[in-house]
């Protein structure tokens, strides 16, 4: 474990001053911005879905969708604890922001690094591509008769879903993304 690795005045020092360093984020979101965002996107998503799981998988799917529950759950607390170092007194002192940093203190290797950037960009790229193309699979089944009557089919519906996201590019801190998402 990396946690409490570093000891002595030095150490002590880097601690202070990375707390320091993050206690004074500009544009932080706060924890309810963070409970918003998290609620609209995954418990938006997963109440949409949760039906047709249990049409298609009984159940066993509801079992199966708890249990990753329970392992998003602890995962999600072993990374907060990753987040943290340890002081000679036993305080914890946040000293990292990303997981980018948890990859760089348990491997010390800017492969990591970089792996750690890229497995981010393609989930976030794959996460973006399935909302798409979950939006016009809704929208494509809400209207049907507009697919028989002019052609407007799940490709069409995901191109003019995509409209109104081309304006998000000019949001440009996190804020901005929580509040508005």
């Amino acid at each position: 474990s990396r946690r409490g690795s570093l000891i002595g005045d030095k150490a002590v020092r880097h601690l202070t001053m990375s707390a320091v360093y993050f206690d004074q984020g500009v544009n932080k979101i706060t924890m309810l911005d963070v409970v918003f965002n998290t609620t609209n996107i995954v418990q938006g998503m997963f109440m949409i879905s949760l039906p047709y799981c249990v049409y298609l998988g009984g159940y066993i799917a509801l079992a199966v969708i708890l249990l990753g529950g329970i392992i998003t759950c602890y995962t999600g607390r072993l990374l907060g604890s990753c987040l943290y170092d340890t002081l000679p007194d036993g305080t914890p002192v946040r000293t990292r922001d990303s997981y980018e940093g948890i990859a760089r203190a348990a491997w010390d290797s800017p492969v990591t690094s970089t792996l750690v950037r890229l497995a981010q960009l393609v989930e976030g790229f794959m996460s973006c591509v399935l909302f798409l193309v979950l939006s016009g699979s809704l929208m494509s089944k809400t209207f049907p008769r507009l697919e028989k009557a002019i052609g407007l089919g799940v490709h069409s519906w995901t191109m003019i879903s995509t409209i109104p996201l081309v304006f998000c590019i000019f949001l440009r801190d996190y804020k901005m993304v929580a509040r508005t998402s």
